[in-house]
């Protein structure tokens, strides 16, 4: 793997697909906080493992030592990334990833006369 861009003043963001895929790259978490419309304290959250997800998606920081190429994208899994950083962390099952945050309608089961 290899790195095209480097930035040193913040922590680059990965973004990963409810199927555990590579699928973004930002500069920094207030990048990846304005693309997804949310506060950087709940991607950042995300990151560092004290939520398993956000916006129905797992982000990390790039590690120091880990290189990303174009090549990487739709084919690093989360759990190898992970694996590489020497981190475990929880994921959701795909099933109830790609249901997460969705609302049902319930009705109320009275007797119909």
């Amino acid at each position: 793997m290899k790195k095209n861009l480097s930035n040193k003043t913040s922590n680059p963001v990965l973004v990963f697909s409810p199927l555990k895929r590579f699928i973004g790259y930002f500069h920094s978490l207030t990048a990846a906080g304005i693309a997804f419309k949310t506060a950087n304290s709940v991607i950042y959250s995300a990151c560092t493992g004290r939520s398993i997800s956000s916006c129905g998606l797992y982000f990390r920081f790039l590690a120091q030592d880990i290189e990303i190429e174009a090549s990487d994208y739709g084919t690093l899994k989360l759990e190898e990334y992970d694996k590489m950083c020497g981190v475990t962390r929880t994921y959701y099952p795909t099933a109830s990833m790609s249901r997460k945050g969705m609302k049902y309608k319930q009705y109320s089961k009275s007797n119909k006369k």
